[in-house]
C-alpha cells in the first residue's frame, strides 16, 4: 500500500542573512542569540538604529517542483539551494536600490511556477541565494 505525503503546515517565514551589516556580532551572546532566530525566528542582536534586510521565504508546496529543484543537486548541494531559493524568495524588505529607493523584487514565469527573475538572481549572487536556499531546505525537512 503506497501512503500519500502529509502537506507541508509551514507558512512563510522570515530569514536574516548571517552576513548582514545590521547584526552586531560583538553583542554578548550573539551566537547564541542568532542560533535561536534560526530556530523560533526570534530577532537575533541589531546594531543600534539599524535594519537588517529581511528576506521573506515560503516552502516548496508542488511535488514536481520540489523534484525540479532537487535535479538540481550538485556535489555540495549549492546548486539546489540556489535553484530552491528562486522559487522560494517571496519578499524582501529594508533593501533599497541604487537610488536609494525600496528594492522591489521581481519574478518570472518558468515552467508554471513563480521565479525570481534573472537580473535580481544575478544581483543576489549564488552565496545570499545558497544561504537562503539551505534555510529552506532545512526548514522543510523538519517539517
Amino acid at each position: 500500500m503506497i501512503q500519500l505525503l502529509q502537506p507541508s503546515l509551514m507558512g512563510s517565514f522570515t530569514h536574516i542573512l548571517s552576513t548582514d551589516p545590521a547584526l552586531d556580532k560583538d553583542a554578548e551572546g550573539f551566537k547564541e542569540g542568532y542560533e535561536q532566530f534560526l530556530e523560533t525566528g526570534a530577532q537575533p542582536p541589531v546594531k543600534n538604529g539599524e535594519m537588517p534586510t529581511i528576506f521573506t521565504l515560503e516552502p516548496l508546496k508542488d511535488a514536481e517542483l520540489d523534484a525540479a529543484t532537487r535535479g538540481h543537486l550538485s556535489k555540495g548541494g549549492t546548486a539546489w539551494a540556489v535553484e530552491t531559493a528562486c522559487y522560494c524568495l517571496t519578499k524582501i524588505e529594508n533593501l533599497k536600490d541604487a537610488e536609494g529607493k525600496d528594492f522591489a523584487l521581481e519574478f518570472e514565469m518558468v515552467n508554471g511556477f513563480r521565479k525570481v527573475c534573472k537580473e535580481h538572481r544575478n544581483m543576489m549572487g549564488r552565496e545570499v541565494l545558497a544561504e537562503l536556499g539551505t534555510i529552506v531546505i532545512g526548514k522543510q525537512n523538519f517539517s
